[in-house]
């Protein structure tokens, strides 16, 4: 496995969500990924400690991960929250972003 030596300024992201304020929203997620990356961030991390990790099931996060790491696309870099209540979520979750 490569590494990468992170360096720069990372946003650590809001999860926007729908007006019910459960549901995330990914069609207002992606224009916030391009504006940060437009206005010259290095990296984003979602579900981080802005990102509302505990409010959202494992499968909403997963395609939270999954899409913004489609949307990105390698433009910066991405790091994800991945903390859960057990080691199997956690493990599966930092999966959801690797591959």
């Amino acid at each position: 496995m490569a590494t990468k030596q992170l360096r720069g300024v990372f946003s650590f992201t809001a999860t926007p969500t729908r007006d019910d304020g459960a549901t995330i929203d990914l069609d207002r997620l992606r224009p916030h990924l391009d504006w940060q990356i437009e206005n010259g961030v290095h990296g984003i991390a979602v579900l981080g400690s802005t990102g509302s990790n505990g409010s959202f099931t494992e499968k909403e996060r997963e395609e939270l991960i999954k899409t913004t790491g489609k949307h990105v696309n390698c433009r910066v870099s991405v790091m994800a929250g991945t903390g859960a209540l057990t080691t199997e979520e956690a493990v599966r979750m930092a999966r959801t972003l690797c591959g």
